[in-house]
């Protein structure tokens, strides 16, 4: 069996529209793979493209550091990337954080693979942010250097 996994560390903002008025830091740092490549690859496989997520995350005016938990999935077929995880923050309100890369093409990384606009809603699926996350080119040895490859 194959596996593998990797580092990534998203960056940039959100807006609150029901408490401020103005953009807040953001940043997750998450690990994501599979533990198995064969049903990663399998078009018929219920995890298709799809990588479990887990690090953290800091939302100013919302959470320092709270613990991510989801999935990443690579749909390059559809051209999107599409995160999704919880994270439960010092209030215990569970939230859910959903964005998606589009337009993704190989051919152009530097641009579609950078950039995530994203949504945060509660547990009863109230709006409570939006913004923009980058993938900063800085990180991007750092991020090639994290790919884990395993045989077992």
């Amino acid at each position: 069996m194959i596996s593998f996994s990797m580092n990534e560390v998203m960056e940039g903002y959100h807006e609150m529209p029901t408490l401020y008025n103005k953009r807040l830091p953001l940043k997750f740092e998450c690990t994501w793979g599979t533990d198995d490549l064969k049903a990663f690859i399998d078009s018929s496989s219920p995890m298709f493209l799809t990588c479990p997520l887990s690090g953290t995350i800091y939302v100013e005016g919302l959470c320092d550091h709270a613990a991510i938990r989801g999935y990443l999935n690579l749909n390059y077929p559809k051209n999107t990337l599409s995160y999704e995880f919880n994270f439960r923050p010092a209030n215990k309100r569970l939230y859910l954080f959903t964005g998606k890369k589009v337009n993704v093409r190989w051919w152009n990384l530097p641009v579609s693979h950078t950039t995530c606009t994203f949504n945060i809603t509660n547990e009863v699926d109230q709006l409570i942010s939006t913004g923009v996350v980058f993938f900063k080119l800085k990180n991007a040895l750092s991020f090639i250097k994290s790919l884990r490859v395993n045989f077992t």
